[in-house]
């Protein structure tokens, strides 16, 4: 929920307008995601309330009714972020409901632990993770993944946290860990089985602008994000 204050003057009339970027939907703050807990519920609601106030703002005939519209998203912002720090520590220590995948294996538990938010302006929770991932097998690579420098060494490749709905399909994608691969002759590469993925590389942070989404995840699951 990115919010940005604007501030013109004219000759006569001075004005002012906020603009609220959200991705709107509404949803319970009592409902609980696979991903973050009840904050993802905390900041679709935010969402949909701004959008309410910023038409408000559109309707304001002077400078006095924009910023009494302005004070009122203060305040409700001031109330959900109090609301999304209580559900964000309260999701900490969980455990994801991870699925196995043919090519990464879930050998201890994946948790989370909360590190902060991101920002002062979002709602944007951030965790730690920690746990055991492995690569299942052997995995050869070809392409852009098998490019290597010149001294035969590579880079790793990112590994995803992703929620699908109930039919399966991608909700939405978080990059959190990295898994090594290995040269193994001129335009070839492997992830060798066993190989553990770095499963913290990168914090998973929540996306506010994508809170409503949240809510449709049914399953996760840990994926190589492949160059190809």
């Amino acid at each position: 929920m990115r919010k940005q204050l604007f501030i013109t003057s004219a000759l006569s009339i001075a004005a002012v307008s906020f603009i609220l970027s959200s991705c709107g939907g509404s949803s319970s703050s009592s409902s609980e995601s696979m991903l973050f807990g009840k904050v993802p519920a905390i900041a679709a609601e935010l969402n949909t309330q701004s959008e309410e106030l910023k038409a408000k703002l559109g309707a304001s005939e002077s400078e006095s009714d924009a910023k009494a519209v302005f004070e009122k998203y203060e305040k409700i912002y001031a109330e959900a972020r109090e609301k999304a720090e209580k559900a964000a520590q309260e999701w900490s220590g969980s455990t994801l409901a991870l699925e196995n995948t043919d090519e990464l294996t879930v050998k201890a538990p994946v948790t989370v632990q909360f590190k902060d938010f991101f920002s002062k302006g979002d709602i944007d929770p951030r965790y730690d993770l920690a746990g055991e991932v492995v690569a299942a097998k052997d995995i050869p690579l070809e392409g852009k993944d098998a490019l290597a420098f010149n001294d035969g060494t590579m880079t790793p490749l990112s590994v995803d946290l992703i929620g699908l709905d109930a039919e399966g399909n991608e909700v939405i994608s978080h990059q959190v860990g990295s898994i090594a691969r290995t040269s193994t002759g001129e335009g070839t590469a492997v992830i060798t089985a066993g190989t553990p993925v770095n499963i913290n590389a990168h914090n998973l942070t929540m996306s506010d602008s994508k809170a409503a989404e949240y809510a449709k995840i049914k399953s996760l699951k840990l994926a190589i994000r492949y160059l190809k």
